[in-house]
């Protein structure tokens, strides 16, 4: 049987702590591995500087590059060389989690949705405490990934009793 995945989805600036070390517990509870998504979303001015540069690398004939600047496809990132993930890693390891890491500059729900598209196997997705608090996902957007995804979908929210990690899963 092939092994299944648990999608963990945060934004770059977040606290990696805070929400990995449930995410690791649940993947080792679950006998499943861990994609960790970190999403990095672009402001407009960014995205429009991004079509203009892919409008001139398709003037000079290299429309497959143009192509990848748009669709902010996602990026593999090695995990023991990044001292931001080394760490998680290294505990995911210990606990005995396969872990692997990509980056993203797509909206949060686009980019949720379309990694469960590309790659096979993600059984559960995890929002970050970042994702799922204000400012994170709306509830409007929460929605529409719950519906588009056909896989189970958890967030974190702060611990009402100041629980372990301080987070809990809702």
């Amino acid at each position: 049987m092939k092994r299944l995945n648990i999608l963990y989805a945060t934004f770059k600036g977040e606290d990696l702590e805070k929400g990995f070390a449930y995410a690791v517990d649940l993947a080792k509870t679950l006998d499943k591995d861990l994609y960790l998504l970190v999403v990095t979303e672009k402001s407009v001015s960014e995205k429009i500087g991004d079509f203009f540069s892919a409008a001139g690398l398709a003037e000079e004939g290299l429309g497959q590059e143009a192509g990848e600047v748009v669709s902010g496809r996602f990026t593999k990132i090695d995990a023991a060389a990044d001292p931001r993930f080394s760490v998680l890693a290294n505990r995911a390891r210990m606990e005995g989690v396969g872990f692997e890491v990509y980056g993203s500059t797509r909206a949060i729900r686009e980019a949720i949705s379309g990694f469960i598209k590309e790659k096979a196997g993600v059984d559960m997705v995890l929002l970050g405490p970042a994702v799922s608090r204000d400012g994170g996902m709306s509830s409007k957007e929460l929605k529409k990934l719950v519906a588009g995804a056909g896989k189970p979908v958890v967030t974190m929210r702060p611990a009402m009793d100041g629980g372990e990690d301080g987070l809990q899963a809702v």
